[in-house]
């Protein structure tokens, strides 16, 4: 018994001995603690523990996407000048607006219509210009609408030099197309019927009657029924339509039928200015003429082979042949217009009474 109380006793003094132990450093320690708690509160948060990691690559810069402008038509808005107003609209060139409607109209005799529409609607110089360039990019191509072209601005321009180059180009294009038995829009082809004959055929559509042998190729003046001849008549027409200009200072008579050139003559002028500019009709032809009472081939009779007396403001003025043909180009008359015989002769039988003759300088 006395060792179990003891025992017991001994437990009880470790007890306490823990207890107070515990008491007096535990609260040190909590304490202590309580004190560091504070100053890292102060202090704020601890930083988190960093765990090394590969830097996160940078974004690349956004390249932004090249902008191009839009094309802009003939027809868009241009922007407005800095004064408020709208720049002109760009417009196609005279040139261009024919070349446009070449290329639009494959058809020769409405393509050529809307070809002088437009010319007319132009200045005579822009014409002229616009004609002979969309006449120079054709070429060899579409050969009546070059010589409806050049035709226009042959007749239009003063330019002597541009006109004899004009000309040239076009004489193999009207000995092909013309004088010949090809179709073209400017003649008709005529199936000849019982009681037609070259001087009725001549009334109808007022052509001399040695022009439309001269197209065909006849000899004879006999015509076969049943026979397809060329006339030069346009279809929607009812008769050839045919003109004369003479150009005093180049010394020159051109021919028009239906508007197209034709022949170009080289002529003589009256002396000193004589021969008067203006617009004159044929009012009468007369072949082997008298004059001043000399018969036709007396050596005294200057008319030669043809007069054409023409209608206007001054009277007594013609053209006509010539006994002097060393005079042809040079300016001796009294004011008619003198050729060589053999041109007056194939002028006369070309042209019919009633067409008009323009003089110009």
């Amino acid at each position: 018994m006395r060792s179990l109380a003891g025992l017991i006793v001994l437990v009880l003094l470790a007890g306490g001995v823990y207890f107070a132990y515990t008491r007096i450093f535990c609260g040190k320690e909590a304490e202590k603690g309580s004190s560091s708690e504070g100053a890292a509160a102060e202090r704020g948060p601890a930083p988190e523990p960093q765990t090394q990691s590969e830097p996160a690559p940078e974004p690349e810069p956004e390249t932004p996407e090249p902008q191009t402008e839009p094309a802009q038509t003939e027809t868009q808005q241009q922007p407005e000048r800095e004064n408020g107003e709208a720049p002109p609209q760009v417009r196609k060139s005279p040139e261009e607006d024919l070349i446009a409607i070449i290329e639009s109209e494959p058809d020769d005799g409405v393509c050529a219509e809307k070809l002088l529409a437009a010319l007319r609607k132009q200045k005579p110089a822009d014409s002229v210009r616009s004609a002979a360039a969309a006449a120079g990019r054709l070429g060899a191509k579409r050969e009546y609408l070059v010589w409806t072209l050049l035709s226009h601005a042959y007749r239009t321009s003063d330019d002597a030099e541009a006109r004899e180059a004009w000309a040239e180009k076009m004489n193999p294009i009207v000995e092909k197309l013309f004088f010949s038995f090809r179709e073209i829009p400017c003649c008709r082809h005529h199936t000849v019927e019982p009681g037609d004959y070259l001087s009725t055929l001549q009334d109808r559509f007022v052509v001399p009657h040695k022009l439309i042998m001269r197209m065909n190729g006849l000899k004879k003046t006999l015509l076969r029924v049943g026979q397809r001849i060329k006339i030069p008549v346009p279809p929607k027409a009812e008769r050839m339509r045919a003109s004369v200009q003479v150009d005093k200072s180049e010394h020159t008579l051109s021919v028009f039928i239906n508007g197209l050139f034709v022949k170009r003559y080289r002529v003589s002028l009256g002396a000193e200015g004589r021969t008067p500019c203006g617009s004159f009709t044929i009012r009468e032809k007369v072949h082997h003429p008298e004059w001043q009472g000399h018969p036709y081939g007396d050596p005294e009779n200057i008319i030669g082979d043809w007069w054409l007396g023409l209608k206007g403001p001054v009277t007594g003025l013609g053209i006509h042949g010539t006994n002097d043909p060393d005079s042809i180009g040079k300016d001796v008359s009294k004011g008619c217009v003198r050729m060589l015989n053999d041109e007056v002769d194939e002028l006369a039988n070309t042209v019919p009474k009633g067409s008009p003759v323009v003089i110009r300088p």
